[in-house]
């Protein structure tokens, strides 16, 4: 394998390391007492809760069930843009292991082959 090729597979763990770092600070974050009271119970449960009654109700307006609507819509953005920090996080942690094993092989066999 080239010098090329070997340096394109340390950069790759250096950009999937910042994956995980972001990863774990969302991880980190919803496991805060503060943001999971005033975030995860208090906007993701309450407000969304809230914001279903209120769009259900037959005597408000369009225009106000259309606002409602798009509150809700930013609730689930948040919500899964959160989760998907994680879980890149976690696949990101699974591509550094894949990606250091595969150069501890390349350098096992360049040692093998400058020995013979």
């Amino acid at each position: 394998m080239s010098q090329s090729e070997i340096k394109e597979i340390e950069m790759s763990i250096d950009a999937a390391k910042e994956i995980v770092e972001r990863g774990e600070r969302a991880m980190r974050l919803s496991q805060n007492p503060d943001f999971k009271k005033v975030v995860m119970d208090g906007y993701f449960v309450d407000e969304a809760a809230r914001l279903v009654h209120l769009y259900s109700d037959p005597n408000i307006s369009e225009e106000i069930r259309g606002h409602v609507h798009r509150d809700l819509l930013g609730i689930g953005a948040m919500k899964r843009h959160l989760s998907t920090l994680v879980q890149m996080g976690v696949f990101a942690k699974n591509e550094i292991n894949e990606s250091r094993e595969v150069l501890d092989e390349i350098r096992a066999s360049e040692i093998e082959g400058a020995n013979e």
